[in-house]
């Protein structure tokens, strides 16, 4: 660990690829400013600078499914996103670094680290999904999948059974079991038949609805 690091300050070449805009080496610059270790790796810590990119590799990683993590073997059998095995393969990015800085701004050279939104299915998601072909598709629509994927198992939460569907869309078997819909009901009661407790009855028509035939407004 050097006691002295050498600071790239304006330098538009050496921030793009520190950002990942652009490949590594970049172009040599003058800069000849020194600040201490200790002084750098704090602006790198807080945002203010990233360490000089001097390599970059790529390729792919094994990861576990982030779907099926919590499940029990038989259930990771029927995950659509590693197809049962438990992991998955991820693009990833190795760089491999100097002991120089450059600093990150926001001023008139553009350039500054962008912060990861949170990730939607948008309408060009479902236009690369539809309308694409290769690879550019095929993460559209696993991406997709995975949001429908999430938004069944939030239904479980609530009480819903999740069922495996076809190609055609219809139930197969159920995934994971729900609570218990009420049986099916459907009682009117006349105008004039229900006494309130202030002696009032009912001036329209009243009805018990249950069951999921019936009862579409339920709170959860």
């Amino acid at each position: 660990m050097p006691d002295r690091v050498k600071v790239h300050s304006g330098c538009k070449d050496q921030a793009a690829v520190s950002l990942r805009r652009a490949e590594p080496p970049a172009p040599k610059c003058r800069c000849k400013r020194m600040m201490d270790w200790d002084e750098a790796n704090a602006m790198v810590n807080e945002g203010f600078a990233k360490w000089v990119v001097t390599g970059r590799t790529r390729g792919v990683e094994e990861v576990p499914c982030r779907l099926c993590a919590r499940m029990d073997a038989q259930e990771r059998k029927t995950c659509g996103n590693c197809a049962g095995v438990g992991v998955v393969s991820e693009p990833r990015i190795w760089d491999t670094y100097n002991n120089d800085i450059v600093l990150i701004t926001d001023g008139d050279l553009g350039f500054k680290e962008k912060t990861p939104r949170v990730p939607t299915i948008e309408a060009e998601h479902i236009g690369y999904a539809v309308l694409e072909t290769g690879i550019k598709a095929k993460q559209a629509q696993d991406r997709i999948m995975e949001y429908a994927n999430l938004i069944q198992l939030e239904l479980h939460k609530y009480g819903a059974t999740i069922y495996l569907t076809g190609k055609d869309g219809k139930r197969q078997e159920v995934y994971l079991e729900g609570k218990k819909a009420p049986p099916n009901k459907a009682v009117g009661h006349a105008p004039g038949t229900i006494k309130f407790k202030d002696g009032s009855t009912n001036k329209s028509w009243y009805w018990e609805l249950e069951g999921e035939d019936n009862d579409w407004g339920r709170a959860v």
